[in-house]
């Protein structure tokens, strides 16, 4: 992968290795495949077509516009067939409640927070609306790829609104239909769960503190890293709660929770009933270090580049 390379173009065709393996259930189950805003482009959704059992669940921001299916067209007699199909009907703009329509179904129940607040949960659908495609530099017809528009909004028990903003989100795919509201809230909240394993996989295990211009060394690190994770969350049983004096009223701790952290802190312990085959260490002596007159090669230098450009204020 190139780093010029758009990060949704590689994603996609990642997904579309993962959907043609055979040996992976992904090309013949329902598969749902849910990411953040970045994804909502049009690219990265048209590439996901290709695969029918494919179900794309992306957050979209609130200044989007997307349309309505059009009024069936009325043939003209003296001109029939004449003028171009209309692909897109009454604009709906998120930013814009006067441009909605009504919604097609709307749900609501209540949840608890860990801190046993109770919250209103409400979720309102529209079906079937649609995305301007593009012409250039790959045609996208995006006309041809309804979708489903999801309104998420959370309430306390006097009905204000927790969140400034409500959380939009597109469900686009053939097999849609099969997926609840409930499902798609689901789905879309465990993504959170990846978010906070890269905020402990670098804050705790050092995810990103090995630096290497070799690529082969750094992803060696990274599985490395998956394969600490993985042997936390198996000794998470086993584990004795070790919290600091100052953390001992927090609600996970008062809740009895494990979480990685805290088996963390005990793993030393628990690695230590397990013995090594490994032998004690040797006093090697002083290495004679490289022959006189070794010249090493130089490292290639390779440009810059920039992802993002801050904008500069003028004086």
């Amino acid at each position: 992968m190139a780093t010029q390379a758009d990060k949704e173009r590689v994603g996609a065709d990642q997904m579309a290795l993962l959907m043609q393996e055979e040996t992976l259930p992904f090309g013949r189950e329902l598969t749902v495949a849910v990411g953040d805003s970045s994804y909502s482009k049009a690219a990265y959704l048209h590439s996901q077509r290709q695969f029918p059992p494919l179900v794309s669940l992306v957050r979209v921001q609130g200044n989007r516009v997307f349309y309505q299916l059009p009024e069936p067209r009325l043939a003209d007699e003296a001109s029939p067939g004449r003028g171009h199909p209309t692909w897109y009907g009454a604009p709906f703009a998120l930013a814009d409640p006067a441009s909605w329509s009504l919604p097609h179904e709307t749900l609501t129940w209540w949840e608890s927070s860990r801190r046993g607040t109770r919250y209103r949960v409400e979720i309102q659908t529209w079906t079937n609306l649609l995305m301007r495609g593009k012409q250039q530099p790959d045609l996208l017809p995006m006309h041809q790829h309804p979708f489903t528009l999801i309104r998420v909004m959370h309430y306390d028990q006097t009905g204000k609104a927790l969140c400034k903003r409500p959380l939009w989100l597109i469900v686009m795919g053939q097999q849609r239909a099969a997926l609840t509201l409930r499902h798609i809230y689901q789905a879309y909240t465990a993504r959170f769960d990846i978010e906070h394993f890269f905020r402990f996989g670098k804050q705790k295990l050092q995810l990103v503190n090995f630096q290497t211009p070799q690529v082969e060394r750094e992803e060696t690190w990274w599985h490395l890293v998956h394969i600490a994770y993985a042997q936390l969350w198996m000794a998470r049983h086993l584990a004795q709660r070790l919290p600091r004096p100052w953390e001992r009223n927090l609600p996970v701790i008062q809740a009895r929770q494990t979480s990685p952290t805290l088996v963390q802190r005990d793993f030393a312990r628990l690695i230590r009933q397990f013995g090594t085959p490994a032998q004690p260490p040797k006093p090697r002596g002083i290495s004679p270090g490289r022959r006189k007159g070794t010249i090493l090669p130089k490292r290639p230098r390779h440009k810059v580049v920039v992802k993002h450009r801050r904008p500069v204020k003028a004086a």
